[in-house]
C-alpha cells in the first residue's frame, strides 16, 4: 500500500509509476524554499541551503532518467518536448545559480547575527522565484497529462 492508499487519496499511483516520488520531492523543495525565504541572517540562510544542491540535482536526475516522468510525458504527449527541453535547461541554470549563492556564502554562516547582504538577497530572492514556477510548471503538466480527462470513449 503507498502513502496515498493509506491517507485514503484517490489518485494514489502505483509505486513504479513515473510520477511516483515526485510530490514528495515537489513537498521537500515547497518546505526548503519556506525555510529559505524566513531566512534573515546568513547563518540562518546557510542552514537552509544545506544539502539542497545534492537534493535537487538527485531530484531532477530523477525527473530526467529513462524511467522518470519526463521520458513518459515525451511519449504520452510530443507536443510538450519542447517545454521538457526548457525544464531540464532550467534545471541546469537553477543549479549554476544555486552553487553561485552557497560560493557567495561560503564562510558566513559564522556569524549569527550578520545580516544577508542586499546582493546575496536578491539573488536568492529571483532564485527563489524562478524555482516556485519552475515546479508550479512541473505540476501543471503532471496534472494536465496524468489527471485531465480528454473527453475520450474507452
Amino acid at each position: 500500500m503507498t502513502t496515498d492508499e493509506a491517507r485514503g487519496k484517490p489518485n494514489a499511483v502505483p509505486p513504479d509509476h513515473p510520477v511516483a516520488g515526485i510530490e514528495e520531492d515537489h513537498s521537500s523543495v515547497r518546505d526548503h524554499i519556506e525555510e529559505i525565504a524566513a531566512a534573515r541572517t546568513c547563518a540562518a540562510l546557510v542552514a537552509a541551503l544545506d544539502g539542497l544542491p545534492a537534493e535537487l540535482e538527485a531530484h531532477f536526475a530523477r525527473e530526467e532518467s529513462d524511467e522518470g516522468y519526463f521520458a513518459d510525458i515525451g511519449q504520452r504527449r510530443p507536443a510538450v518536448s519542447p517545454q521538457l527541453q526548457a525544464f531540464r535547461d532550467e534545471h541546469r541554470a537553477m543549479l549554476e545559480q544555486l552553487e553561485g549563492v552557497c560560493g557567495q556564502l561560503a564562510g558566513r554562516g559564522e556569524g549569527a547575527d550578520d545580516e544577508i547582504p542586499p546582493p546575496i538577497h536578491d539573488a536568492v530572492t529571483q532564485w527563489l522565484e524562478k524555482l516556485r514556477g519552475h515546479e508550479l510548471e512541473e505540476s501543471r503538466i503532471i496534472a494536465d497529462v496524468y489527471y485531465s480527462d480528454e473527453g475520450g470513449y474507452g
